[in-house]
């Protein structure tokens, strides 16, 4: 059972239902002309894309071993672009399923909705330790990425600009 469940949480944090909805959601709403369908849509192609570069970057940059050739949680090969083996920080599968997620929740206001969005995205990156391909820390720091992106991308296409706090 618990197999079963994290297989899914591969296939969410893959790219295959990014793909779909991206695709999907932007042609319902120009299709429609449903604007908010659209821009959702969009938004979760700018995520996916901005975050997968990012995370293209660190993955290549820092050369980290995977967990499964028992290198060891601090083994650094350095720059690399080819072998799988020394691309495990950090984890693209947790990235792509966090901002998959940030960006649904960030289309409603029911809670229940948003704790299983972020479920499925936890779901994701659980699984990626589980099937022994990343570290904690490759997870953690994809998420961080993930956020950070998605939310700065809702905020510029709600044209949610910020505003200096005052401390008086």
């Amino acid at each position: 059972m618990v197999d079963r469940i994290f297989e899914f949480g591969n296939w969410y944090g893959h790219g295959t239902a990014t793909l779909y909805l991206f695709l999907g959601l932007y042609i319902i709403g120009l299709f429609f002309n449903k604007d908010k369908i659209k821009d959702t849509g969009l938004l979760i192609g700018e995520t996916f894309i901005f975050a997968g570069f990012i995370t293209l970057i660190f993955k290549s940059f820092f050369g980290r071993w995977r967990p499964f050739t028992n290198h060891g949680d601090f083994a650094f090969y350095g720059f690399t672009w080819s072998d799988n083996d020394h691309l495990s920080f950090t984890s693209g599968h947790a990235n792509v399923a966090f901002c998959l997620s940030t960006v649904l929740a960030s289309t409603t206001d029911n809670i229940y909705l948003k704790i299983f969005y972020y479920a499925l995205a936890v779901n994701t990156g659980l699984s990626r330790i589980y099937h022994d391909q990343h570290w904690l820390s490759d997870v953690v720091m994809a998420v961080m990425i993930a956020l950070l992106i998605s939310k700065v991308l809702i905020s510029f296409h709600r044209g949610e600009e910020k505003t200096p706090v005052n401390i008086d």
